[in-house]
């Protein structure tokens, strides 16, 4: 009987991550279409040319951070998730760029936090810069060192290319993905 019991609840976790995959892929082809649309033209009136259909799919980071309540909680994690309103009126490269970051570390947690685990997203606005911190107990048997996937490491170098700093690994008992954004 034991045996069905873990098939089932490694059945549904197979099926909530299968979920959050799809999504990121989504959202991560409708980023490479937008990119590419933007190299194809001039650049500096390509958020003048977004189509707005285009606008219509993106989600500003309140509206990502609210999302990402949900899946964790659907996910059997504790959120606490903290973001300023204000990260919505931030220069558009930043809101996508933080939406991104709360998907992906969303996806992370979803996948590797214990069940039951505390899971944080916390945004910070300051008057030159944005950082997000996501943290989540490490999974039993964890040896801490950090493998970065796809969704990492194309976060990272989203990140430097706006000038920010991306660093994910444990800190005590936590893994900690952490992300400075300028502002501008």
């Amino acid at each position: 009987m034991s045996a069905g019991v873990s098939t089932i609840n490694s059945t549904g976790a197979l099926r909530r991550t299968l979920g959050t995959v799809e999504r990121s892929t989504s959202a991560a082809l409708t980023e490479l279409r937008l990119l590419a649309e933007v190299l194809r033209h001039d650049p500096s009136t390509a958020a003048n040319g977004m189509k707005v259909r285009d606008l219509s799919r993106w989600q500003p980071p309140t509206q990502a951070c609210a999302e990402a309540q949900l899946d964790l909680v659907r996910a059997g994690l504790e959120p606490q998730v903290n973001v300023p309103a204000a990260t919505d009126s931030l220069a558009m490269t930043v809101q996508r760029t933080l939406s991104r970051l709360v998907k992906e570390a969303v996806a992370n947690q979803v996948a590797h936090a214990p069940s039951g685990a505390l899971c944080t997203i916390d945004v910070d606005v300051a008057e030159h810069q944005v950082t997000l911190r996501a943290a989540n107990a490490m999974p039993q048997g964890s040896d801490g060192e950090a493998t970065l996937g796809w969704g990492l490491l194309g976060l990272r170098e989203r990140v430097t290319l706006t000038g920010g700093d991306f660093a994910v690994g444990q800190d005590g008992p936590d893994w900690v993905l952490t992300a400075t954004l300028p502002r501008e």
